[in-house]
C-alpha cells in the first residue's frame, strides 16, 4: 500500500505538505518517495511511520535538525520487518524505541518492540535510555481506513 504526501503531512502533524516535504529534503529526514502513480509521490508504509515518530518528537518541541539525528538511530530494516507483520495482523502493537545514546548496535538493540513488557526488559536488564513511541495504532487505523 503506497500513501500520499497529504497522508505523511497528516501523520507528520503539518499544516502544509509542501512544507513537510521541504524539510524533509533540508534535514536529510530517511523519508523519500517510492516512485509516481499519475505524476504524484507515492510513499511506503515506513515513511508514514516516520511521519508519525516525527509527529511525537515535535510534540515535545524537538527540533527537527535533532529529529533527524534521532531518527538516523533507528533500525530501519527491523521497522521495515515489524511493519510487514503488523500490516498481515501477525502482531498486535507496534513501539518505536529511540534510543538516546547514538553508538549503539541496532543489531543487539532493534529500536522496535511489540508490547510494553519487552520495552521494560530492555531498559531493566540493559539499563539503557530511549524515547518510546507508540505507532501500532496509528498505523493499524489507517490502514483500515479510518484516517
Amino acid at each position: 500500500m503506497f500513501f500520499t504526501s497529504y497522508e505523511l503531512q497528516v501523520a507528520s502533524g503539518y499544516s502544509d505538505k509542501r512544507q513537510f516535504l521541504q524539510d524533509c529534503r533540508r534535514y536529510d529526514l530517511p523519508i523519500a518517495a517510492a516512485g509516481k502513480v499519475m505524476g504524484h509521490n507515492r510513499y511506503r508504509l515506513i515513511d508514514l511511520c516516520l511521519a508519525l515518530v516525527i509527529a511525537e518528537l515535535q510534540q515535545y518541541e524537538v527540533p527537527l535538525s535533532i529529529c533527524a539525528r534521532l531518527l538516523n538511530r533507528l533500525n530501519l530494516d527491523h521497522l521495515r520487518h515489524r511493519l510487514d507483520e503488523l500490516k498481515a495482523d501477525q502482531i498486535d502493537d507496534l513501539i518505536v524505541m529511540i534510543p538516546a545514546r547514538s553508538d549503539l548496535d541496532t543489531e543487539d538493540f532493534p529500536t522496535v518492540a511489540t508490547d510494553w513488557d519487552e520495552i521494560v526488559g530492555y531498559a531493566r536488564d540493559q539499563n539503557l535510555n530511549f524515547f518510546t513511541v507508540p505507532v501500532g495504532e496509528a498505523v493499524k487505523a489507517k490502514l483500515a481506513g479510518e484516517w
